[in-house]
């Protein structure tokens, strides 16, 4: 019995090796029985990983034979980006922070991989959304968001909106977290529409990313359309994201407010809002008093 090719492994089964557990796609999308034969498939492949400068022309006459192609390019791609990506923690490095500051070391698998899956285009979105933004699996939908920030801005804020519509409630919560590290005046128009959502999950993830693009922003009245969500919202969970979130802001002239309303719970059984405050008032501060009304008042006094 003959081999089974390398490229076949790399690409239909390539994330469940690597423990990923990605890949929801059709097998019409990824039938190996494509016209331009297995054979090809894994000479690209192996291009591919070797850097070889043919490699370009070589992916776009196979696409053109046969369309196919590209979604199976698109797997073999995010495997590498998988492994280098764990190469990277191997070597102590942070992937999340070092990524954004290294997007031109094109020597770097990773960068190659994600410039790769952009020139696949809608195939290599596609692989992306929905095999790893919508994987059950954090690491997975992390890897996507590093992924997508190769993609141009525009085009991965139309991401985003889509995902929060049709995509399922993990991949919202990590686009909600995506936006906020990408602050733009687009990104804090879907977070504001996704504090009027329905689903008490999303309003409370919203409101951390939220945050931060107010913050980013210097907007004057970013504190107040918190303190809004916390008294008006009637989830637990989306009034304490609204309370770390003032903390988030970073503005020590809302630690009289925080600490006023400290006292106020202080004498309810609202105890989980509490310790929201005290970890608000730890993010602004640098101290971390807790709840203790006493020692937060002391510290008060001093400034």
């Amino acid at each position: 019995m003959k081999p089974i090719p390398t490229f076949l492994v790399s690409t239909a089964l390539a994330l469940a090796a690597c423990a990923s557990g990605a890949g929801k796609s059709t097998s019409a999308e990824l039938d190996p029985a494509s016209t331009v034969g297995l054979k090809t498939l894994a000479e690209l492949e192996k291009l591919f990983r070797t850097n070889d400068p043919t490699y370009a022309a070589e992916r776009t006459r196979a696409i053109a034979k046969d369309p196919n192609a590209a979604p199976w390019l698109a797997r073999a791609v995010i495997k590498q980006a998988w492994d280098d990506r764990e190469a990277m923690r191997r070597e102590g490095k942070i992937p999340e922070e070092w990524i954004p500051l290294h997007k031109n070391d094109t020597d770097r698998m990773f960068v190659r991989a994600a410039n790769e899956l952009v020139a696949l285009g809608d195939a290599g979105l596609q692989r992306v959304r929905e095999d790893l933004l919508r994987d059950r699996r954090a690491p997975n939908r992390q890897l996507a968001v590093m992924l997508l920030s190769f993609w141009p801005a525009e085009a991965r804020i139309d991401v985003y909106r889509d995902e929060l519509k049709h995509g399922t409630p993990a991949s919202a919560r990590t686009v909600l977290r995506a936006l906020g590290n990408q602050p733009t005046p687009e990104a804090r128009t879907i977070l504001e529409a996704a504090l009027l959502s329905k689903e008490w999950q999303i309003r409370g993830e919203a409101v951390k990313p939220l945050a931060r693009c107010y913050k980013f922003a210097d907007y004057e009245k970013g504190a107040e359309r918190l303190w809004k969500v916390y008294r008006e919202d009637d989830d637990v969970f989306v009034r304490k994201q609204a309370l770390v979130a003032i903390g988030v802001l970073g503005s020590l002239e809302q630690a009289r407010p925080l600490i006023e309303e400290l006292e106020r719970l202080s004498r309810t059984d609202r105890h989980e809002e509490a310790e929201a405050i005290g970890e608000a008032l730890r993010l602004l501060t640098r101290h971390a008093y807790g709840t203790s009304v006493q020692k937060w008042r002391a510290w008060l006094g001093t400034k």
